[in-house]
Formats: C-alpha cells, structure tokens, sequence
C-alpha cells in the first residue's frame, strides 16, 4: 500500500483520532466506577480479622456469659452476612401459591417459616431466605420489628427494634456467644466502633451497658400450617439478585452431621448437640426445656427432622391457645446449654 492510500485510508489524531482515545478513556472511567466498590471493601472492609475478638471493635467490656459459654471469631469481619433493612417486596398468599407451578416458585409445601401476627396482621418470612440474610427489619401491625435467624444454632427470635423509645437497626457481628448469634445495634450516625453486643437468644447485652430486647412472639412451622391458620398472611419477599446465594444456601448437611462449627461444651446424659430443644419461659421467668428425651406418644410435641433447606425443629401436633401464650425459644442443644438455658438432665 503507498503512502498516499495509507494517507487515504489511515486515521490521525486531527482528523477523528482523538473520537476512539476519548471512547477508550471513558471506558476506563466507567470500569473503575464500577469495580471501586467491590475494590474499596477488599481494601476498607469492616473490621475483624476471623481471630482476635478485638479487631472486630466493638465495645467487649463488662462481658456477661454463663461459664459454659465463650464468645469467639465466627466470620472474617463484621457484617459479611446482607443484612435486609427492609423486604424487597410483600406477596399475599395467592400470589405465592400461584408461584408454585412456575419457575419462579418461592414456597412450597415443605418448607418452614417464622410466622408473625401482631394487631392482627400477619406475615410469613422464609427459612430459605433467612439462610442468607439472618436478619429481617421490618414494621408489622405499627411495630418495627427485626427477624433473627442462626442456621448454626437454627434459633429463630424475633425482637421489638424500640429500645429506650428510639427505633433501632441491628447488624451481624460476626461473632458467637455460646455458638449462639451475636447482634449489634448499628450507629445512627454511621460512625463504626465501641457498639455493645446482644446475644440473640439471652435477648440482651452481653457487653457494655446493660440493655435488654423484647421479644415478640412466633411461630416456627412449616408453610402450610401457618397458611391455614392465617389465610390472609402476607410473605416477606426475596432479593431477587440474589437468586443464586438462596440456591446454594442449603445447610441441610451440617444439620445431619456430628460436627460442630464452633467449640461449644456438650455435657454427657443429655440430647446429641443438634438435637432441637424447646425452651418455654414461665411466668417466674425460669425456663422449662422440651428436647426429644422428654417426647413420649401420648405428648402433644413432636420432631420434624432436617430436610431439604429445613432445620430441625420441636413442634406442637397442634397449636392450642395454651401453646399461643407461651413465650418459646428454639434451638439446637449445644447452644441451649452454654447459655444456661437447658439442663443435661432429663
């Protein structure tokens, strides 16, 4: 090719050049746009460091643990678990029922929820997306709420989110008390250090200053017996980019293996460490366990094992008045027992 077709067919910087230099420049800009948050929490992450209690910066003074229960790393950093301030979305039960026969399924028969009714409004929230984000808030029947879920120790306890009057969000610690889950109570002001913790199934501090949670009643069912005992319940919906972490998030195997996630002190002459107890409080306030050493065919409770994406659980054959009033907590054993809530013996 001569000079002059080159001349002819080539493309300098004054006539057009600078158009494909601009085009790669603004390429790049949007690039690093996109890319910088995930790069900003590789390089400014929460704090923790999946070891020393006191790189996660939180406020471990006055601790109050019974003996048998320690607080130990359980994630990386803090908050490594997405949080939902809020459901995407609030589906009525024919709008799931009609998902069933589609690709777009969100409950079908087998699964298990935490059910709620307060002021007569009732709302369902899957175990299947609670797997992912372990805590829900949300305001159900005027009453800001949050929804708590720990697959390891598959406790679920919902909370009243009102502490001292003010409304409150909550984030994931990253830390266990007792294989228990550890909560936070989030700065309004977005400063990140010195918060105390709450044990979730204590519901109180556990460092820091003394606070305590009010619980709000639930039930822990499968998704058909909450739907016919509430017909017009609503249920919390997913986040739907995050289709593929719902799919994978199936702990079903470490509920049917021995092991143990966390160094939790299991005492001989009681249950296996993941067998689901009941812990039932009194009027006194002591708490009366149910665990599948007390079960006999003539009790009205009864084991629901581990399936598909579902814990283990204690269940009433049917849920009487009596049953209603009773303030109920769920768990595995192992970490009923190091928070002093259940006993080896029968």
């Amino acid at each position: 090719m001569t000079d002059q077709s080159s001349a002819k067919y080539g493309l300098s910087f004054r006539d057009g050049g600078w158009v494909l230099i601009g085009a790669a420049v603004l390429f790049l800009a949007i690039l690093t746009w996109a890319l910088a948050p995930a790069v900003l929490r590789m390089v400014a992450r929460p704090p923790g460091d999946g070891e020393t209690l006191a790189s996660y910066e939180f406020d471990l003074s006055n601790l109050r643990l019974p003996e048998t229960a320690s607080l130990q790393a359980a994630m990386l950093y803090r908050d490594m678990v997405p949080v939902l301030d809020a459901p995407t979305s609030i589906l009525t039960t024919e709008e799931v029922v009609d998902r069933v026969s589609t690709r777009e399924k969100y409950l079908v028969e087998d699964d298990t929820v935490i059910g709620i009714e307060i002021g007569g409004e009732a709302r369902a929230y899957p175990i299947s997306t609670l797997h992912v984000h372990e805590l829900i808030h949300d305001e159900l029947g005027g009453v800001p709420i949050v929804v708590t879920w720990h697959w390891p120790s598959a406790s679920p306890v919902v909370f009243d989110r009102r502490i001292g009057g003010e409304t409150k969000r909550f984030g994931v610690s990253g830390l266990v008390a007792g294989g228990n889950q550890v909560l936070y109570l989030r700065s309004t002001d977005g400063r990140v250090g010195g918060e105390p913790l709450f044990s979730q199934l204590l519901a109180r501090s556990i460092t820091g200053p003394e606070q305590s949670l009010t619980t709000i009643p639930c039930r822990f069912t499968s998704w058909p017996r909450w739907r016919e005992s509430h017909p017009k319940t609503t249920v919390a919906g997913r986040d739907e980019d995050l289709k593929k972490r719902y799919k994978h998030g199936d702990p079903t195997a470490y509920y049917v293996s021995g092991g143990l996630i966390y160094d939790t002190p299991v005492p001989e002459g009681g249950p296996e460490a993941k067998s689901p107890v009941v812990l039932a409080e009194s009027p006194d306030g002591r708490w009366t366990q149910i665990t599948e050493l007390d079960l006999s065919p003539e009790g009205d409770w009864g084991l629901v094992p581990a399936g598909r994406r579902q814990p283990p659980r204690l269940e009433p054959e049917t849920w009487s008045e009596a049953h209603r009033k009773l303030n109920i907590r769920h768990a595995l054993w192992h970490a009923a027992h190091a928070l002093g809530l259940a006993r080896p013996e029968k």
